[in-house]
C-alpha cells in the first residue's frame, strides 16, 4: 500500500496470489478509491475491471470465458472508465461473433453480428444510443444471400440494393439515397 502525508491510502496498490502472481491492481487518491481496479485469475487472465472516480463507481465489468479459456468479449474503456471504442465478441473457437462500438459509454456506430461460418447476421447502427437502423440479413437454405443492401456512414440505407433468387440470379434491384427510396426500382 501507499499512504499520503496525512496517513490516508494514496497511490497504486498491488495484491498477489501466494505464488507471486498478481491478483489485483488498484489505486487510491487521498483515501478514496480512484481510477482502475483490475483483478486477475491466477493464470493471468483478466477477471474484473472496475473504475472509480473518487469513491464513485463508474464501471464494473466481469470478463467472461468459454470452458476452453477463449475470451467471450474484448471491451475497451476510456480514460474516464466508460465503455469506449470498438468491442469484439467471439465464438468459442475464436471466430468473431459480433463487433460493436461505444463512445463515452453510449452505443455508437456499427454493431455487426456474424454467424459462426462468417456470414453476416445483423447490421445495427446507433448514433449516441439512438437506434438508426436494425437489419437482419436473410439467406436461402443453400446459404445464398437473399438481399444485399448498402449503408452510408450514418447507418442509413444508401446506394444500390439487390435481391437474389436462390440460384444467385438477380431478382430485383433498387436504390436508396440517405435512407430514402431513390432512382429505378
Amino acid at each position: 500500500p501507499g499512504f499520503d502525508d496525512r496517513g490516508l491510502y494514496d497511490g497504486k496498490w498491488e495484491s498477489f496470489y501466494i505464488d507471486g502472481a498478481t491478483s489485483k491492481k488498484f489505486s487510491y487518491s487521498e483515501g478514496k478509491r480512484d481510477k482502475i481496479w483490475m483483478s486477475y485469475f491466477q493464470d493471468g487472465r483478466r477477471e474484473n475491471y472496475t473504475f472509480y472516480d473518487q469513491d464513485t463507481l463508474v464501471t464494473d465489468y466481469d470478463f467472461t470465458y468459454y470452458p476452453n479459456l477463449q475470451i467471450k468479449e474484448e471491451p475497451k474503456f476510456s480514460k474516464d472508465g466508460l465503455f469506449d471504442g470498438k468491442w469484439e465478441a467471439f465464438y468459442e473457437d475464436g471466430e468473431t461473433k459480433k463487433t460493436f462500438g461505444y463512445d463515452a459509454g453510449k452505443k455508437d456506430k456499427i454493431w455487426m453480428s456474424y454467424y459462426q461460418d462468417k456470414r453476416r447476421q445483423n447490421f445495427t447502427f446507433y448514433n449516441q444510443d439512438s437506434l438508426v437502423t436494425d437489419y437482419d440479413f436473410k439467406y436461402y437454405d443453400n446459404l445464398q444471400i437473399a438481399e444485399e443492401p448498402e449503408f452510408n456512414k450514418e447507418g442509413l440505407f444508401d446506394g444500390k440494393w439487390e435481391a437474389f433468387y436462390e440460384d444467385g440470379e438477380t431478382k430485383k434491384t433498387f436504390g436508396y439515397d440517405a435512407g430514402k427510396k431513390d432512382k429505378i426500382w
